[in-house]
């Protein structure tokens, strides 16, 4: 019997404790489809769908301050989350 497709997580980074994957559904999936955008800390995680997001940096470069996501794709407005904001549960990316 077929094992079900695995989910596929890519690391991109992190704030503080929390950190930032682009998660495809298989390893399949890593050429052909749009990764989702997710939070996780802990047990704990927030799922962006399929909407871009960026890193927001300090002046050092390095040091990232937040994460930008993009709300809707209609002119492409941003909402900046930081990470006391980033795990909080609300529906941004695909529902607004």
């Amino acid at each position: 019997m077929a094992q079900p497709p695995q989910p596929v997580d890519i690391p991109v980074g992190s704030l503080g404790e929390i950190r930032v994957v682009l998660r495809y559904d298989s390893l399949d999936d890593l050429m052909s489809a749009s990764p989702r955008t997710i939070a996780v800390k802990g047990a704990d995680s927030r799922d962006f769908g399929t909407a871009n997001a960026y890193f927001v940096y300090d002046a050092d470069g390095t040091t990232p301050l937040g994460l930008d996501v993009e709300k809707s794709p209609d002119g492409h407005p941003l909402e900046r989350l930081d990470g006391t904001r980033l795990l909080e549960v609300k529906e941004l990316a695909e529902c607004e």
